[in-house]
């Protein structure tokens, strides 16, 4: 937080010295349940001395309810408004499924729903990855590095805790090295544009790398194409026919898609495996001194290949640290080469192996989390999450509660679940920004009745003003004119009773609607006053304006007519012609004629 702008302004610009003068200065109190500060104005001197200071300043002080945290830009914006109908929709998909089963978990259609509003967040998240990456000035890429720090955590989510029914209890291999390729490509199309284009692309000292690399990620059309070059090119015969052998094997690289049952899948991979041993055996016949080309030891290079593909851990730890590849890419990898039937409830065994070897940076908040997801522990994951951004830790608990993989079991001294305390901390960052009240309200009203009572604080501090400097009504706080006439509400002051019976918040309302007929009652708009006052069942507010109603009666009616020198001397007579009536009319008696004693 820089700096917190005070509207309407505390004083005038130019009057800082007059202020400072006047014995005053700004304080500020926190408040101990949320992020917000009262701000306002407090004597700097003692009291007495105050007296001999011959500035005068107003005795009441507004005091401002300001938030501590920085006002979102106009693109956190939109992804927040944009991204809170899916949050929306989670909560009524879990509200109906909830009252239907016992278990959200258990329930295929409930969770076939949640996973599709997730992609739907992984989505979008993308879209404005892909929107600030195009948008970002030079140098500056804060927005589209945090949007892609989403995309990578939100979509490994996905994969590892929310999987296609069909692909539930199925090797996750795949679909890891799947992410790994769509966030974090490696190696580039740069690489091999360049090295395509040399007669000889095995003298270049990127060459083996990135053919291994390519294997590695399973891209085969690429090592495919270098692998012909090696057979059609190479002065080595060995290299040639290895190449030759290696490149259908590539290309029939068992993948449990093209299978109908996992049975089906292992028995090709054990045959595939076989094939690969008589790789082996073809590679350890080759003479030790024909195992160079005068620019590299490509045997050792083929071996490393080989290696790879008979699934020898040893050997995959030392190419990806040789390449410079991290953990993640050796988890993928490992369900792909070494355990090619790995499951999701398996993975965290896995990862604590490779992360004993090489652990994430620390400093990587984005690591962090993928660290955590893959090992199986969401509630460190979220922690990670709060810290890069708290409206990834928000949504990744409510998705985690409602299909039942985070206790909502409520804290005894904060008197929340988890989730309700991430979302509510998602919710006191968004009230930095008034604009956005209805979203504010609606996180707060999904975490019980804490998040109610804060949901109400929010509605009761809506800014409206109903009555414009010139005294006019403002059609745009109430609607138009003609619904100001008639009393009916609209405009903000209408979206803000709305909320109100949308959440079941009666006695904000009621309270609201108090607020409403005063600001008319202060500018004398009596009918729009008795209206929000009745709606507010306020029947001591609604005497006081009946009494005030009187009062303006009496004031600017009866006492300018009583003033009048003809009435005055009608009064005075009692027996002029002109107030004679007859006895037994029905007809009222003119103001002058009233008998006081009657």
């Amino acid at each position: 937080m820089d700096t917190i702008h005070l509207y309407p302004p505390l004083l005038d610009k130019g009057q800082e010295q007059e202020f400072v003068e006047s014995g005053r200065s700004l304080s500020a109190t926190i408040s101990p349940r949320d992020n917000s500060l009262a701000v306002y104005a407090t004597n700097s001197v003692d009291p007495q001395e105050l007296r001999s200071i011959p500035v005068e300043f107003p005795q009441e002080q507004d005091i401002y309810i300001a938030s501590s945290g920085l006002v979102p830009s106009s693109e956190r914006r939109s992804f927040i408004a944009k991204t809170s109908p899916i949050f929306a929709a989670f909560q009524n998909v879990a509200k109906a499924y909830r009252s239907q089963s016992s278990g959200l978990l258990r329930d295929e259609n409930s969770l076939s729903a949640m996973t599709k509003l997730a992609i739907d967040y992984v989505d979008f998240i993308r879209e404005c990855w892909v929107h600030a990456s195009h948008k970002m000035s030079d140098g500056d890429s804060k927005d589209a590095d945090l949007y892609r720090s989403l995309y990578t955590c939100l979509s490994l989510f996905v994969v590892l805790y929310l999987p296609d029914s069909r692909l539930e209890d199925v090797p996750v291999g795949e679909e890891l090295m799947e992410w790994l390729n769509t966030h974090f490509i490696e190696p580039s199309t740069e690489e091999g544009d360049q090295l395509s284009s040399h007669d000889r692309p095995w003298e270049d000292d990127s060459f083996w790398p990135y053919l291994t690399r390519t294997i590695l990620r399973g891209f085969s059309k690429s090592s495919v194409f270098f692998l012909e070059v090696l057979s059609n090119r190479h002065p080595s015969s060995y290299v040639q026919s290895l190449a030759e052998n290696l490149s259908p094997l590539l290309e029939s690289h068992p993948r449990i898609i093209h299978f109908n049952s996992e049975r089906d899948f292992v028995v090709a991979s054990r045959r595939w495996k076989d094939k690969v041993q008589s790789l082996r055996l073809e590679l350890d016949r080759v003479p030790e001194d024909a195992r160079q080309d005068g620019f590299d030891n490509w045997w050792d290079r083929f071996s490393e290949i080989v290696g790879i593909l008979e699934g020898r851990p040893e050997i995959l730890q030392n190419v990806c640290n040789d390449l410079g590849a991290d953990w993640k890419e050796i988890c993928a990898a490992w369900g792909v080469f070494i355990d090619r039937r790995l499951r999701r409830q398996d993975l965290p065994e896995v990862v604590a192996q490779v992360l004993n070897e090489m652990p994430p940076d620390p400093t990587n908040l984005e690591d962090m989390v993928h660290a955590a997801l893959l090992s199986g522990e969401p509630i460190k994951a979220l922690s990670h999450a709060a810290r890069l951004d708290i409206w990834l830790a928000a949504h990744l608990a409510d998705i985690l509660e409602n299909v039942e993989l985070l206790d909502a079991e409520v804290d005894e001294e904060s008197e929340l679940s988890l989730r309700q305390q991430y979302i509510l901390a998602y919710a006191e960052y968004l009230r930095s920004d008034p604009a956005l009240w209805r979203i504010t309200v609606a996180y707060m009203c999904s975490c019980g009745d804490i998040g109610k009572e804060r949901a109400d604080q929010v509605l009761m501090r809506v800014p409206f003003s109903l009555v414009r400097p010139d005294g006019t009504i403002d059609s745009s706080a109430v609607g138009t004119s003609e619904d100001a006439r008639s009393g009916e509400v609209g405009g903000i002051l209408k979206e803000v009773i709305q909320t109100c019976f949308e959440y079941g918040r009666e006695p904000v309302r009621r309270m609201v609607c108090a607020i409403a007929a005063q600001s008319f009652l202060r500018e004398r708009n009596y009918g729009l006053a008795i209206s929000y006052m009745t709606s507010a069942e306020d029947w001591t507010g609604l005497g006081r304006v009946v009494d005030r109603v009187l009062a303006e009666y009496i004031s600017h009616v009866l006492e300018p007519l009583r003033e009048s020198p003809r009435l005055t001397l009608a009064i005075g007579s009692g027996h002029s012609p002109a107030h004679r009536r007859d006895p037994n009319s029905s007809d009222p008696p003119p103001l002058g004629c009233l008998d006081p004693s009657s």
